[in-house]
């Protein structure tokens, strides 16, 4: 007599189908974490060894020439492998890709998480550093060229902003008028890896990135519609309003 075996499917083994890959991805995601930590380790020994002094310059070029593409790359291979697994188990190509794309998000949030650590570690570097010489910091520097004549560049730059905004356009509209005149500014590229257009900024596919650089261009907005609002008196024009003022 032919005995027939079926095999019968733990609800369970459905499961973990599921929950496997997404753990081996939380794996990789903190191997690239322990990979960007032992790197960064590694270069400031050698540096130290060398004799050189760990500074501001040194840990920014850590993070913008190795550790953010050291993340970026492994984050991708990774992605790559779950994608490959996912054709070879036949898993449901709506839950794999999903699944890919919360990795990626999350890759994208442990690059801002080391551009923030090194950032603070940099500033506190430069603020040691001008304690030390008894130069100005940035923002000292800042508040001392009140009352200079204004830059001709910073000038130029606020009205193009005044008359991109004076046409009503906001978000996506403003950001995307603002790159047929501007670049973002130097500062945010070179202190914080910013994009180089308004609109990428406005679209960065980091939520957190995304609001900060929002905020940035909302700010730069505001700041030069206020200016445009409330210029500066000359003595001349100062003394004529006290006297107003006081008859």
């Amino acid at each position: 007599m032919t005995q027939y075996l079926v095999a019968i499917h733990h609800p369970d083994d459905y499961l973990n189908s599921a929950v496997i890959p997404g753990e081996i991805l939380e794996m990789k995601l903190r191997k690239i974490d322990e990979w960007a930590t032992k790197k960064n380790s590694i270069y400031r020994e050698v540096w130290l060894l060398q004799g050189n002094e760990i500074s501001p310059v040194f840990v920014r070029t850590i993070y913008a020439m190795d550790l953010r593409r050291l993340i970026d790359q492994r984050g991708g291979v990774a992605a790559h492998e779950a994608e490959s697994l996912a054709r070879q188990t036949g898993e449901a190509k709506q839950i794999s890709e999903a699944r890919i794309q919360s990795f990626m998000l999350k890759v994208m949030r442990l690059q801002s998480k080391w551009r923030r650590k090194i950032e603070i570690e940099a500033s506190e570097l430069e603020l040691a550093e001008h304690s030390v010489r008894g130069t100005p910091t940035a923002e000292q520097q800042a508040k001392s060229k009140k009352g200079r004549p204004p830059d001709k560049l910073s000038t130029s730059r606020r009205q193009v902003i005044q008359k991109v905004a004076k046409t009503g356009k906001t978000g996506e509209a403003y950001c995307q008028a603002l790159d047929a005149y501007l670049s973002t500014p130097v500062k945010w590229q070179k202190n914080e890896n910013g994009p180089k257009r308004y609109l990428e900024a406005c679209r960065h596919p980091d939520p957190d990135e995304r609001k900060k650089w929002r905020d940035r261009i909302a700010d730069e907005k505001y700041k030069a519609e206020k200016r445009k609002a409330t210029p500066k008196l000359s003595t001349r024009q100062k003394s004529h309003s006290h006297e107003a003022s006081n008859s």
